[in-house]
């Protein structure tokens, strides 16, 4: 969905009659393309796939429309209490959506301000929305009471459409994801260089901006982020990596999307065993000596890759695709509204 296209999906709301008006409340409102990657995920896309629906009409908050509910999507300091207090009143229920544990006050990612942020407006939140089980279970041991539900990000039906074609030759590793968050491919620096002495790969980074990561002797390569080519984009790369510092709460409870999507357009994917990943088709390493066997099989085997692409494609197909995640808001509307 391009920016012309949300802005006239938001500009007609006011001309549709629907029996419930669902609005999403969010810190920023960006541009499409240019919007954080939770907020196109869990609220533009939400918003483009509920358009067509006969009953509830979702389109971003806007103070002058009456709604049935607002979800607040990561979106939860000062202003945004008082603005969620107010509607309260007023009878409108409240969701919260959250994709990062804030929860956890010991997590070096997140500030003691953040922390009681979330703990202030988690309390007053008539439902809590995650993207884990892992976020909801740290959700439910703070709030045993509270109505807190598991909704995953949808994955678009473009990636689905990519042909995947592995080279018999070099092969390219892939990582994509936010430049600050690049360094964590550090992790596995020991292991890339000794298989690079042997292999001879390249590593593909696609972010925001060049993250400048330096690895000794590996050719390193940058392209800038382009989410209406991001399907094409990760077709540049052969074998997707998403090492993590498992280390920090934080992590622990980051969804699926970002290994997702690289299944979605058919690549094989290798990654630290964050919990959203297991029982999924991606290789798991739990330590450097399995990140070195697991690299060293698919550098060599083609015919692997492929079986691993098709399965991952596949998986992500049967549990993320769209027409899966639409029918869960719809299940949250429903049971909003029966309060």
């Amino acid at each position: 969905m391009d920016n012309f296209s949300f802005r006239l999906i938001n500009l007609i709301d006011s001309f549709r009659t629907k029996k419930y008006r669902i609005g999403f409340a969010i810190e920023d409102y960006a541009p499409y393309d240019r919007a954080m990657a939770s907020t196109r995920l869990r609220v533009y896309d939400i918003i483009r796939e509920f358009f067509n629906d006969d009953i509830y009409l979702l389109a971003l908050y806007r103070p002058l429309k009456k709604y049935d509910i607002v979800i607040f999507q990561k979106y939860f300091d000062r202003i945004a209490f008082e603005l969620a207090d107010k509607l309260r009143s007023q009878g409108v229920k409240i969701v919260l959506d959250v994709n990062v544990n804030y929860y956890d006050s010991t997590s070096k990612y997140i500030t003691n301000e953040e922390y009681l942020d979330i703990v202030r407006f988690t309390k007053i939140s008539d439902a809590v929305v995650t993207t884990t089980d892992f976020l909801r279970d740290s959700v439910l041991a703070l709030y045993p009471h509270k109505k807190v539900l598991l909704i995953e990000e949808g994955i678009e039906d473009r990636y689905f459409k990519c042909n995947k074609i592995f080279p018999k030759g070099k092969i390219k590793l892939i990582w994509s994801g936010y430049a600050q968050k690049a360094n964590e491919i550090l992790i596995i620096k020991d292991v890339l260089e000794e298989l690079y002495e042997e292999f001879k790969f390249s590593l593909f980074l696609i972010c925001e901006k060049d993250p400048e990561l330096k690895i000794k002797k590996i050719p390193v390569y940058f392209e800038r982020y382009n989410h209406s080519r991001i399907a094409e984009q990760l077709q540049k790369g052969d074998i997707f990596i998403a090492p993590r510092d498992l280390t920090d709460s934080y992590n622990m409870g980051h969804s699926f999307t970002k290994i997702g999507v690289a299944m979605a357009a058919g690549l094989p994917v290798i990654a630290s065993p964050v919990p959203s990943y297991v029982n999924s088709p991606a290789v798991l390493c739990e330590d450097l000596m399995q990140w070195r066997e697991s690299l060293r099989r698919m550098l060599t085997d083609v015919s692997y890759l492929e079986c691993l692409g098709n399965l991952g494609r596949d998986y992500v197909k049967e549990n993320f695709s769209m027409h899966k995640i639409k029918p869960k808001y719809k299940e949250l509307f429903a049971s909003m509204l029966e309060q």
